[in-house]
Order: C-alpha cells, then sequence, then structure tokens
C-alpha cells in the first residue's frame, strides 16, 4: 500500500517539535497576510481553481495565504483559537469556493463556518465567495426540507456573502475559474460525446464511458501543479459537441465552454445550478440524451460579469 504523505504530514504536525516549527511559520505568514483565503483545497481539480487568488492581481503572494479548511481547523487547534482570532484581527477572511455548505460527509467545513462566526461575532470582517451546498445523502428531500434556506444563519453576521446557488437570499457569485483565459480560446470539437468525471465514484461507473474520450476531476500532483492538470480537463471538455458528467465543475465548465451538458446528479450542488442541462437519472442510460442539453451562449459573460461586481464590492472593505 503506497505512503499517504499527506496523512503522515498532518500526524507530524501534532508532534512537537515538528509542529512547533510547522505552525510558527504559518503564524507569521498569516500575521503579514491582508487576505486570508479558506477553502477545500483537494486533489479535485475543481478545489484547486476556485480561489479568487489565482484571478485578481490585487491578491499576491506578498498580502494574501490561501489555507484548506483543514489546515485553518489545526492551527486554532494547536495555537488556541483565542490566539488565531487575536492574530486575524483588522484581516479580512474569505471563506470559498466551492461545495462547502451542508456537506455530509464530514463537519470540517461546518466547524470553519463556526470559527468564523466567532471572528464576525468580534468585529471580523468575513466573506463568502463562491460557496454553495453539497449535500449528497438524500439531497433532494434535504433540500426540501431546510425551509426558506440551506444557508447557515451565521451568514447574516459576515460582511459580504455570494453563492454560487440561483436563486439564493444574497449575491449569486459563481466558480471564480470563469476568469481563467483559457475560456477565451477556441478549442477545437472533435468528438460527439466526452466524459469529465467524478474521480470518488470512479469505480461505479466502470468501462462505461471507455468508449469516449474522458478524464477524471482528480489530480494526481499538487495544486502547485494544478494548472496544467486544469487545461488538460477543459481541453478534453472542450473537444466534445456534448459533455457527460456527474461532477459540478465538469458541468459548470462545459456550460462555459458553450456545449450540451448531459449531468449525473449525485448532490444537491445540481439542483440551484442556474443554467439549464440534461438530466440523466441513471448513468447507463447517458446516451440517451445525447442532443439534447441546452446552450448557453451568456454563460461566460454572466458568471465572469458577477465575479467582477463582487469584487467591486469586496475592495469596499478595505476603505
Amino acid at each position: 500500500m503506497p505512503l499517504n504523505l499527506d496523512k503522515i504530514l498532518r500526524k507530524a504536525r501534532g508532534i512537537r517539535p515538528f509542529g512547533d516549527v510547522y505552525f510558527k511559520r504559518l503564524y507569521r505568514k498569516i500575521e503579514r497576510s491582508e487576505f486570508i483565503f479558506i477553502h477545500s483545497i483537494t486533489n479535485n481539480i475543481g478545489d484547486l481553481m476556485s480561489c479568487p487568488v489565482r484571478y485578481f492581481d490585487r491578491f499576491t503572494a506578498h498580502n494574501s495565504i490561501e489555507l484548506s479548511s483543514k489546515e485553518i481547523l489545526e492551527v486554532s487547534k494547536f495555537g488556541g483559537s483565542e490566539f488565531l482570532l487575536k492574530l486575524l484581527e483588522g484581516k479580512i477572511v474569505c471563506f470559498g469556493g466551492g461545495g462547502l455548505i451542508g456537506l455530509d460527509r464530514h463537519d470540517v467545513h461546518d466547524k470553519v463556518i463556526e470559527f468564523l462566526t466567532m471572528f464576525a461575532d468580534r468585529g471580523g470582517d468575513v466573506v463568502v465567495w463562491g460557496a454553495g451546498h453539497n449535500r449528497t445523502v438524500g439531497f433532494r428531500e434535504w433540500l426540501d426540507g431546510v425551509g426558506s434556506s440551506p444557508y447557515p444563519s451565521s451568514f447574516e453576521k459576515f460582511r459580504l456573502v455570494g453563492l454560487r446557488d440561483y436563486p439564493n437570499p444574497y449575491d449569486w457569485v459563481p466558480c471564480v475559474s470563469c476568469l481563467h483565459p483559457v475560456f477565451d480560446e477556441k478549442i477545437p470539437s472533435q468528438y460527439e460525446c466526452v466524459a469529465f468525471l467524478h474521480g470518488h465514484e470512479s469505480s461505479q461507473f466502470g468501462d462505461e464511458f471507455s468508449s469516449v474520450p474522458n478524464i477524471y476531476n482528480i489530480s494526481k500532483g499538487s495544486k502547485d501543479n494544478s494548472e496544467s492538470y486544469f487545461l488538460k480537463c477543459i481541453n478534453i471538455i472542450g473537444s466534445g459537441d456534448n459533455v457527460v458528467t456527474n461532477s459540478y465543475h465538469g458541468l459548470y465548465w462545459a456550460t462555459l465552454l458553450g456545449k450540451k451538458v448531459i449531468a449525473i446528479q449525485n448532490s444537491s450542488k445540481f439542483l440551484d445550478f442556474r443554467y439549464k442541462y440534461e438530466n440523466c437519472l441513471d448513468f447507463k442510460d447517458w446516451r440517451k440524451h445525447v442532443g439534447k442539453g441546452n446552450l448557453h451562449q451568456s454563460a461566460l459573460m454572466d458568471c465572469r460579469s458577477a465575479n467582477t461586481e463582487f469584487l467591486k464590492k469586496f475592495e469596499l472593505l478595505m476603505n
């Protein structure tokens, strides 16, 4: 069995003196940063590409730090929540993007929201940028049963909230990855169908999509080489007239590229996607849906405009 380096490093960070060295360096970087960005930094390419740091010159390596939800909780646990709250004073903390709300697989994001609520209660500036709900177990019933809003009531305490779901009680702000310049390029269409698949569910699909060009959303490398993997994903998505996907970002990027999308819903995140798509209830029936999807020529412009307008609101917090 291959070693899980990430798991080994996490365990090492909990042991002194290893933890002392790691967290003291992290504390210094947080201390000198004006903006703290927290999101789900995994090997999911959608997560890796969903942070505003990548797309606006206002945010640089000198004034910003990008942390995973797990890392910010580790920092809080190691140094104490009071220490971290003090360290964050006068900074703007941005949570998102990705499916970080109502997630049932683990509660790490809920704990981050609880911490950010404490920060907001003490006068801290918290921004939610491009997050959305993401319930997988019984997700249709869950979304129907949450009442008027699936979002935490504590969002009312945050300075700005922009969500990728549509409609929502706050600003509609889709994933900021729409600003990547690759979407301005013309990618020649070569195939009738291609597939962009969620890696965690690959085992249930088997060889179903072996007859068409396909790629998974799971990058085998780290966030440092995510740019090249993202471009590879976009080129495969762009090469098809129809895109079959069970990934939110597969649906999103294919829509931005002007493709007809056949989506296999696996989470509540699909239910509040702004643009219509062809819904496939059984992945084995995907061929029956080919050619039936919708085209949305204004989607790229709409999504980019929403993000640039949200940046203007964000910048007002700095004045």
